[in-house]
């Protein structure tokens, strides 16, 4: 029986200098991965959201954490912290471009293990459909 996990989340390691140029913003979210060799911190500019493990940004650990916990697929989409809606819609759409790049390089460790979905710009909807068209052409599944 194959195991698959639907619902997991990825902070990829994007920086703060990526976050302001891409989001406008100095508020942006962003990955801090100072704080020791298992530990990492998402941000929101200069605010400290949340403690993460290194599984949110290694797809290389992810797949030795699946490989303990006898998963076979996981399906990956970003932390909701990553989704941009506070973002005016151009910049959204230039957002969840940068941050699907992201995800598609994470989930390329491990094709068939990790499935990453994409991230789309609900701000706009035909923006929104025609980044998920764009993304089932580049390997997302969904």
């Amino acid at each position: 029986m194959t195991v698959v996990d639907v619902h997991a989340h990825v902070f990829p390691e994007i920086g703060r200098a990526e976050s302001r140029r891409i989001t406008g913003r100095e508020d942006g979210p962003w990955l801090r991965t100072t704080d020791g060799p298992d530990a990492g911190m998402m941000m929101a500019g200069a605010s400290e959201y949340r403690p993460v493990r290194r599984t949110l940004w290694d797809p290389a650990a992810r797949v030795t954490d699946l490989d303990r916990l006898g998963v076979d697929v996981q399906v990956l989409s970003s932390t909701p912290l990553l989704f941009g809606y506070g973002l005016e819609a151009a910049r959204a759409a230039d957002w969840c471009r940068s941050v699907n790049g992201h995800l598609l390089r994470y989930a390329a460790h491990a094709p068939g293990r990790l499935a990453p979905l994409c991230q789309v710009p609900l701000q706009d909807t035909e923006a929104a459909c025609a980044m998920v068209t764009e993304a089932m052409r580049e390997g997302f599944h969904g």
